[in-house]
């Protein structure tokens, strides 16, 4: 009998050639993943390296400040974020007091800093509340606000700030160290905040009084954000806020009083 390629044997052949062109791909492609991998891998070995390296830094005791002075900071000439302000004031043209007009793309759902995030109500807080230091682009560094100075402790568990005087609320209140001591616990009161608010501040344990104008946070372990997180947070006036229930300052729209 005479052999003849027929049909089913085309197909056959076919079938055979696709089989070993796919598993000819699949080898290549498991090639590459591989290389990715590797490559991955690597790069995960040297992050954590270098992620040992700053958490041994930290370990040993060196602390990293966002102030230029290590462990403190004064009002000294060039530091004091008032000066540009006071430049102004020397102009012929310079008067008291007037409007500020800005246009929002949609009205902002509430005025109140301490359970409003979205962008709009925060062009009106940077304008109304102040904190006790403030970042200033120009020197790239933390200038006191509210504070005059402020002392970093050896061990990096504790900062103390000196607090200005002669400083109001829009109340008329004065401005003191109750005021600070009364917005940190009303931060981290979870009856008022949400828990990402307060997960930001978790490494700080307390806000003490030592006077009624000298306030220190005491911190739970060296980290190097906590000196920004103690001098960045705005401050509310206790004698207007301490007259509303836990549940009237969540839920208020419009409890916005400030030193600004």
């Amino acid at each position: 009998m005479e052999n003849r390629f027929g049909p089913k044997d085309a197909v056959m052949f076919l079938l055979l050639a696709g089989l070993i062109i796919t598993i000819w791909i699949d080898m290549v492609r498991q090639n590459r993943q591989w290389d990715e991998l590797m490559k991955i891998q690597g790069t995960i070995a040297e992050q954590s390296k270098a992620l040992r390296g700053i958490s041994d830094t930290l370990a040993s005791g060196v602390q990293l400040q966002s102030n230029g002075n290590t462990n403190q900071a004064s009002n000294k000439t060039g530091t004091d974020p008032f000066d540009r302000l006071r430049q102004v004031r020397q102009n012929e043209d310079y008067s008291q007091g007037d409007w500020f007009v800005d246009y929002f793309a949609s009205v902002p759902p509430k005025l109140n800093e301490l359970t409003a995030h979205d962008v709009y109500s925060r062009a009106v807080y940077c304008r109304v509340m102040e904190s006790l230091a403030i970042y200033d682009i120009g020197k790239a560094e933390l200038v006191p606000q509210l504070a005059e100075s402020w002392e970093t402790a050896e061990d990096g568990l504790s900062t103390t700030f000196k607090l200005r005087r002669n400083v109001t609320f829009s109340t008329g209140d004065p401005f003191t160290a109750d005021d600070v001591v009364f917005t940190y616990n009303t931060m981290m009161n979870d009856k008022i905040t949400e828990g990402h608010t307060r997960e930001y501040y978790r490494h700080i344990t307390k806000a003490e009084k030592i006077d009624d104008y000298t306030v220190k946070f005491h911190y739970a372990k060296v980290f190097y954000e906590n000196f920004l997180r103690a001098a960045r947070f705005n401050i509310h006036c206790e004698e207007f806020l301490s007259q509303y229930s836990d549940e009237q300052i969540r839920e208020g729209t419009a409890l916005l009083v400030g030193t600004g």
